[in-house]
């Protein structure tokens, strides 16, 4: 569910992306959320239901889709939110598996 905020500077948090969008709109990607400003306006789409890590990174390829990078993975935004793609382990079960090998 989409959120209007001030600004998500104000709120503080580090910022880990920012790009323009494929409707010209600014995104700023910062660990909790993925920010949009359009027409005036923030809104900001929690990343809790992408990953519980965090956005790290983020694009925007050539046919405008909008591809986030999180601590556990990779998901794009479509019209419905975030949409996990891949889901990374979190490295100490990785190590653990391999360990048991």
């Amino acid at each position: 569910m989409r959120e209007r905020i001030d600004s998500p500077v104000r709120r503080g948090g580090f910022n880990n992306g920012l790009r323009v969008g494929p409707s010209g709109e600014l995104i700023l990607g910062q660990f909790q959320a993925l920010n949009t400003f359009q027409n005036g306006d923030w809104t900001s789409l929690p990343t809790v239901e992408a990953s519980h890590e965090g956005i790290r990174a983020l694009d925007v390829d050539s046919e405008g889709r909008v591809w986030i990078a999180t601590g556990t993975g990779l998901a794009k935004r479509t019209s419905h939110g975030l949409e996990s793609i891949v889901r990374v382990p979190p490295a100490d079960s990785t190590s653990r598996r391999a360990q048991a090998r």
